[in-house]
């Protein structure tokens, strides 16, 4: 019956040390996954770029980037995100927007513009993340068994 005490006192040692680290294990393994997927993103872009030379899209690849911002005094939330300075566009190419032709009317004229089509999105960023889920889910999996591991 001693034995049994002894085993189960070391692996509940073992218990908390892996609790312990998990949270800071987790937060590494989620900071290598979002800058796995903007790299990946931004090779995408330049891919693209590559193939139509007249659509220079430099600015949606560099405008992208895995950030710490300010949410409320005191914290921070960690995220990608993309740059509104240096890709203002992003949102129109991403998620497609209307074709517009026409002036717009100014103080109190009615405009002139009537809507002659819909531009799809091109979707770079939803392409790029559902590529790389496999590699995601496999590298979440080797956590695990990493945590497993220590414990026995």
């Amino acid at each position: 019956m001693d034995n049994q005490v002894e085993g189960l006192d070391d692996y509940l040692k073992k218990l908390d040390m892996v609790q312990k680290k998990a949270p800071s294990r987790i937060m590494d393994e989620l900071d290598k996954e979002a800058k796995t997927i903007v790299r990946s993103y931004r090779k995408m872009i330049k891919v693209n770029a590559q193939e139509n030379p007249k659509k220079k899209r430099n600015h949606l690849r560099n405008g992208m980037k895995y950030t710490e911002t300010e949410k409320k005094q005191g914290e921070y939330e960690k995220g990608i995100f993309n740059d509104s300075k240096k890709a203002p566009h992003y949102h129109l190419v991403e998620h497609g927007h209307k074709l517009v032709k026409g002036k717009r009317g100014r103080k109190g004229e009615p405009s002139q513009q009537r809507v002659i089509g819909q531009v799809k999105g091109k979707k770079y960023f939803f392409k790029t993340f559902k590529t790389l889920i496999p590699k995601i889910e496999k590298d979440r999996e080797k956590l695990l068994e990493k945590a497993f591991k220590e414990l026995s």
